[in-house]
């Protein structure tokens, strides 16, 4: 008995590791090492190109994954995504021109497996009332390492090998020895997630992820903004803090409250502190705030498909975000910050209205579940 109980309290401990390291590799590869490795081709179209093909990849390889699974099948498929991961950010260190484009599908395949599979996987071993804890440490401890100074300061290259070296580590995390049992979860079913509730959670992360992926484009292309914010050491040891806190509270909060509060607080602080930069005054708050406002929505994103509906069908819940709000929100919100050079007022005012909206149609759906 004692035996059992010791290994259900590792169990969330080994997933919110697992969390932080998939998290790790995309931010620190997908959406920021390659991307400057694109950039190297110094061709505004092949860089579009670029991120298309990651992106199709990446909507097909959550397609591929929502069939979720067994918890050694979801064992298995978290490994090999892991491994094809670390296979294509090391290469990639040595590639050069149109391979990258090439690259880019494979990189946006793996990724794409790995973050829904690691929904599924999550969904049998984490009970219910623990999951926006675990994702709360799990994404908050990813951010921070990736703006510990001399990983974030880092080149490409030496981004590629941090990469594969977090795919090789996740790979080892994701082992079961064949006989391992899901965890029942814990606590009441928030029941059966509909249509229109998954409609809704898509429309209101994809308004997030396009937003954030805009600014932090606008922010890490300016130098004049990323100089005076992010490139100081004290004020990127600042950000990761930021980022870490801002993840655990909204962790803890959801598994009390839900996820209204840090949905707009996330888009709340990502406002305030990306005008704040745009304008050059507060040293190092808007940094600070918009990083707090990332950290806020991430955690949710990992946790809302486990949280809504049963754990068997997570998979094919986040595949559903993933596809929609993490690939094509993010690759329109980098086109948009690359054709626009500025994520302009009206565009914040829209989305901020098409989130009130969104948040309001799921409080009134959902009143005892889910939002």
């Amino acid at each position: 008995m004692s035996s059992t109980l010791g290994s259900v309290r590792r169990v969330p401990l080994r997933s919110a590791a697992l969390v932080a390291v998939v998290f790790f590799y995309f931010l620190i590869f997908a959406q920021f090492g390659f991307l400057h490795l694109l950039d190297r081709l110094e061709s505004p179209g092949l860089v579009k190109g670029g991120m298309a093909m990651m992106a199709a990849g990446g909507i097909l390889g959550s397609v591929m994954a929502a069939r979720g699974g067994s918890l050694n099948q979801l064992s298995l498929r978290l490994r090999v995504g892991f491994l094809g991961s670390a296979a294509v950010a090391v290469a990639s260190a040595w590639m050069e021109g149109l391979a990258l484009l090439f690259l880019a599908g494979a990189l946006g395949l793996c990724v794409g497996t790995l973050t829904v599979s690691l929904v599924g996987f999550l969904g049998q071993t984490v009970p219910r009332a623990h999951v926006g804890s675990v994702c709360g440490w799990g994404t908050g401890l990813a951010y921070a390492a990736c703006n510990i100074p001399p990983l974030f300061l880092a080149s490409a290259e030496d981004h590629a090998v941090m990469a594969g070296l977090a795919g090789l580590i996740g790979c080892g995390l994701a082992w079961t020895d064949g006989s391992a049992q899901s965890i029942p979860a814990i606590g009441e079913d928030a029941g059966s997630a509909g249509r229109g509730w998954i409609g809704l959670i898509v429309v209101t992360f994809t308004a997030l992820v396009w937003l954030d992926s805009a600014a932090f484009r606008v922010i890490q292309s300016d130098s004049l903004i990323r100089d005076s914010h992010w490139a100081d050491p004290a004020h990127i040891w600042l950000i990761g803090l930021s980022h870490l806190a801002g993840a655990v509270f909204a962790g803890w909060w959801i598994d009390r409250r839900g996820f209204t509060l840090p949905l707009l607080g996330g888009y709340s602080l990502l406002a305030i502190g990306y005008w704040v930069m745009l304008g050059h005054f507060g040293g190092a708050l808007g940094g600070g705030l918009y990083a707090v406002g990332v950290s806020l929505y991430s955690a949710p994103l990992v946790a809302v498909a486990l949280k809504q509906g049963q754990a068997a069908t997570a998979s094919g819940r986040a595949a559903w975000l993933f596809a929609v709000a993490g690939w094509l929100g993010s690759g329109m919100g980098i086109g948009m910050a690359d054709d626009l050079g500025r994520v302009p007022w009206w565009i914040w005012g829209t989305f901020g209205a098409v989130l009130l909206l969104s948040l309001s149609g799921l409080a009134s759906t959902y009143r005892r579940t889910a939002v």
